[in-house]
């Protein structure tokens, strides 16, 4: 049994892909930015984490 299934036993969820709930967006710069605690995501992960959000809700 994965670690997600642990984690998810007994609860009714329905999977989703990625895309299906979110549009992802990308070629905004961060650099320019202060340190902070909002993440910043790339390939392969988190990259760092910044004090502003780059792309507006």
């Amino acid at each position: 049994m994965s670690y997600m299934d642990k984690l998810l036993d007994g609860v009714d969820v329905e999977l989703k892909a990625l895309e299906d709930v979110l549009t992802i967006k990308n070629g905004k710069g961060y650099k320019e930015f202060k340190e902070g605690n909002i993440p910043v995501y790339g390939s392969g992960g988190i990259m760092t984490y910044i004090g502003q959000i780059l792309i507006p809700r």
